[in-house]
């Protein structure tokens, strides 16, 4: 900076005093003083460019922030409905499971009553495995095959054999 102080003042007419390398508009200007002050002013306006930047970053994020603001919404607003469906499914589920678990005692109800029926409507029924079936054979020779093993295997009397009835031989 060039010290205005010590510069040789010039004698006005109207009496006042002026540097005496003025020019003639009254500015004084030095060739390094510009150049400082080009250099200044482009920092400052590289700033304003970063600003200009900054502030587009920050119109930016913003609106991202706006839209994740209410993806949370809409995911809560969801998260709350999938809540009450999960309420409304698991009281269904309950219901069903009291009636699947009645249904099945139900059930094994049943298969003993009819365990008991079988076995009650079975208890003169014999089973008889070792008799080897005949092609075409009728329910008379069968009768008789049947007489034959119980006196021959089972040893048992021949007139206690003739005593047997058979309600239905196949």
């Amino acid at each position: 900076m060039t010290d205005m102080k010590n510069t040789p003042k010039r004698q006005r007419e109207n009496g006042s005093q002026t540097d005496e390398d003025a020019p003639a508009g009254g500015h004084y200007y030095d060739a390094s003083k510009m150049a400082e002050i080009n250099t200044k002013l482009n920092k400052v306006l590289q700033v304003v460019d970063e600003f200009d930047a900054v502030e587009t970053c920050m119109t930016q994020l913003e609106e991202e922030n706006k839209q994740l603001k209410l993806a949370a919404e809409n995911t809560a607003i969801e998260i709350t409905d999938l809540k009450a469906t999960m309420v409304c499914v698991y009281s269904g589920l309950e219901t069903s499971n009291q009636e699947l678990n009645s249904l099945k005692e139900e059930v094994m109800n049943l298969k003993r009553c009819n365990s008991k029926l079988e076995a009650y409507t079975r208890r003169e029924n014999i089973k008889i495995i070792s008799i080897e079936d005949e092609r075409g054979e009728s329910n008379t020779r069968t009768e008789e095959l049947v007489c034959i093993m119980m006196h021959e295997e089972m040893n048992i009397p021949g007139e206690d054999v003739d005593g047997f009835h058979f309600k239905r031989v196949h």
